[in-house]
């Protein structure tokens, strides 16, 4: 069952209901069982979206984990404003993040010299 809901981890939204099918399957046996497995699993869950993914998208991208996570919501309010989408607003929200830093690290290196 671990190896099930982890490979459907990879497909947003396969995993939620991987859970909840695991956790009802178990549940019908015990259902202690299947409650600490669904009270497990989404607590795992948690910390792997809220902890574990943000600081490692952030050493990966150069960015600092509480800008990830301004920047995301960001993305997808501008996308669904500007007309092309929340999922592709979320997609591009990182590497618009990641050159706009860049951009005003360079820039703030070249006004340091100027002075």
């Amino acid at each position: 069952f671990a190896l099930l809901i982890g490979f459907t981890t990879l497909v947003p939204y396969a995993s939620a209901l991987t859970i909840i099918l695991v956790s009802a399957v178990l549940a019908v046996e015990d259902p202690r069982t299947g409650l600490e497995v669904l009270v497990a699993a989404i607590s795992v869950g948690q910390v792997v979206d809220q902890l574990i993914s943000p600081r490692l998208m952030g050493s990966i991208v150069g960015l600092q984990p509480a800008w990830l996570l301004f920047c995301l919501p960001l993305g997808a309010r501008a996308g669904s404003l500007l007309g092309f989408g929340e999922l592709l607003g979320l997609l591009l929200a990182v590497p618009v993040a990641s050159v706009l830093k860049t951009f005003f690290d360079e820039l703030y290196l070249r006004l340091e010299k100027v002075q």
